[in-house]
């Protein structure tokens, strides 16, 4: 079972996508479900923290590590902020 928001399919090579999906909004979710890689994303659109997220993000490890360094100072301002 999926979280709520997650869709999945199967692309036509038979890898599996996952894709956050809200208000017309969709974000590419990486790794596999319950990873803290893919937690930490949907976390974050959960929280509606898109901004930061590109759709391309999964496809290139360097661009996924600054998407994620990002994410955290950007958790870690709200949270102080809070």
């Amino acid at each position: 079972m999926l979280l709520k928001y997650v869709e999945e399919f199967i692309d036509r090579h038979g890898k599996p996508h996952r894709y956050f999906r809200r208000a017309g909004k969709r974000v590419r979710l990486p790794g596999l479900p319950g990873s803290a890689e893919f937690m930490a994303v949907y976390q974050a659109a959960l929280d509606g923290l898109t901004e930061g997220l590109d759709r391309h993000i999964a496809h290139c490890p360097w661009h996924r590590a600054l998407a994620h360094q990002r994410l955290s100072v950007i958790s870690d301002v709200k949270t102080t902020r809070a």
